[in-house]
């Protein structure tokens, strides 16, 4: 901080995040604290994360950044377990009320595996409804290893500002 440099935190959900050790960073200059949350129940996160108990000590780490007066980000990786579940975290990440939620898409590394990734066809339909909560969300969204989303943001946006000035895109849009 005394550099001018925005310190970030994205820890585990492990018990050694507390209300207190959240706390004792703030004072030390953390500025955001970002937690994983990949379901909106303990079945699915547990499912995604394969630690039972996962979700558990995932709210109580949200919590301690909250009590903590840390800002807090939300990331969620986007895979075959949580797809149809997208739309109840979007009910359930703004209780947490955080600045930002980041979206990522699955890379098949580490313990991401290929049959883990959602279809092209999914992706596309993630990226156009993430672009219409942008509009309405209270917090951020940002995608994370999915720059094809920009294509899909610039599309849509040219799309609404074609239409608003009454005119017609030069090329067709697919955007159901």
């Amino acid at each position: 901080n005394s550099r001018g440099m925005r310190v970030s935190l994205a820890p585990s959900a492990t018990r050694l995040v507390t209300p207190e050790t959240m706390s004792e960073a703030r004072e030390a200059g953390l500025a955001r604290a970002s937690i994983s949350l990949d379901g909106s129940t303990p079945e699915i996160h547990d499912a995604f994360r394969r630690t039972p108990g996962s979700f558990d000590r995932t709210m109580r780490a949200i919590q301690a950044v909250g009590q903590a007066g840390v800002s807090l980000q939300i990331n969620t990786t986007v895979s075959r377990f949580n797809l149809d579940d997208l739309k109840n975290m979007v009910n359930v990440v703004p209780q947490f009320k955080p600045v930002l939620w980041d979206v990522f898409f699955l890379v098949p590394t580490g313990r991401g595996q290929q049959e883990d990734m959602i279809s092209p066809e999914q992706h596309e339909m993630v990226f156009n409804w993430l672009y219409d909560l942008t509009k309405t969300a209270p917090f951020d969204v940002k995608t994370t290893a999915a720059e094809h989303y920009r294509r899909v943001a610039i599309q849509r946006r040219r799309a609404e500002d074609e239409a608003r000035a009454g005119t017609s895109p030069p090329f067709p849009l697919a955007v159901d």
